[in-house]
């Protein structure tokens, strides 16, 4: 098993996740300001194109952050950071839908229209005003 990461925020949480638990596997690093994940080698791997990944040794592919970190959750001894009963976990997805929904995707999208405009203004299509539109929803919900 080996989890194909990179540098940006995504990968990272996997990868603070893994310390928490203790987890050590193999890092196959992706250069995606190079565009590797872009190229047919990586969307063999994950179709998406997106980073992180986790190869398992069968050669199957687990994509997205929240289904990476439930996987390795469930499959390592100790105590689950998820949740032990079907109650915890689904308090837990909870959570982090909401946090993804109201906080990660519209800073994620100001991002991408702002300071990543150069990287991925090719990539993929942006929304004209999309920082404030992301300012304006991360407001509304701090208060």
């Amino acid at each position: 098993m080996q989890l194909c990461t990179s540098v940006d925020p995504n990968p990272r949480l996997v990868r603070m996740f893994m310390a928490e638990r203790g987890i050590d596997i193999p890092l196959q690093e992706v250069e995606i300001m190079a565009g590797e994940n872009l190229g047919e080698a990586f969307k063999k791997l994950n179709s998406s194109a997106q980073s992180p990944c986790l190869q398992l040794d069968d050669g199957s592919v687990v994509a997205e952050v929240t289904l990476i970190c439930s996987y390795l959750d469930e499959i390592t001894d100790g105590p689950s950071l998820i949740g032990a009963t079907p109650e915890e976990r689904a308090e837990t997805r909870m959570y982090v839908r909401r946090l993804d929904q109201a906080i990660v995707v519209p800073m994620t999208n100001g991002f991408r229209s702002a300071e990543g405009l150069k990287m991925f203004e090719t990539r993929m299509p942006r929304i004209p005003n999309q920082v404030a539109i992301a300012n304006d929803i991360i407001a509304s919900h701090a208060a």
